[in-house]
This record gives structure tokens, sequence and C-alpha cells, in this order.
């Protein structure tokens, strides 16, 4: 199954997600096989992040939950609020990205 992931950062804590940013790349490279995408949101490109999306195939929301437990960046308080949805890609065929 697929599912969309978003993350709504803390403005008070973007010091975590300075500080943790090398341990959440190398988290997300080693679950790359079920992090399909990932990557920040922010209004315009020069801001700093709001949060996140993430694209996850995973056989059930529990794994999900699993995955964004151990995410360096929730570990340390940067997430103030996570919304996970199943998700139906519109165009099968196509790739995630």
């Amino acid at each position: 199954m697929l599912f969309a992931v978003l993350f709504t950062d803390d403005p008070r804590k973007l010091h975590i997600r300075l500080g943790w940013m090398k341990r959440h790349l190398a988290f997300l490279k080693r679950y790359r096989k079920e992090i399909l995408v990932a990557g920040s949101l922010r209004d315009r490109p020069q801001d700093s992040p709001k949060g996140a999306l993430w694209i996850v195939e995973a056989e059930c929301v529990d794994r999900v939950k699993e995955l964004i437990a151990r995410d360096p960046f929730s570990r340390h308080g940067l997430r103030k609020r996570v919304t996970v949805r199943h998700w139906n890609k519109a165009f099968a065929r196509k790739r995630a990205i």
C-alpha cells in the first residue's frame, strides 16, 4: 500500500533539523525501499522548512508509524504534527517521481 505522510514542524525547533540532518538523511537512505519520496516543505524556496512530505510503500499503517518513530527528527522533537493518509496514485503506470 502507498501512504502520504505530512509533517508539520515546530517552528521553535529549527535547531533540531540543523543538528540532526546528517542522521536524518542516513535514516532516509537506509529505508529508501519503503520511503519512496521525501523532502521538506516551504512557503518559498529560500524560506526555512515548515515540514515535510513522504510517500511510503508499506504493508500497513503500523509500519509507517514505526518508520516515523525511528526518524531522528521525530525522536528529537522536531515534528509538531504528523498526518498519515492512504494514497492512491491517479496515474498508476507512472513512477512516484
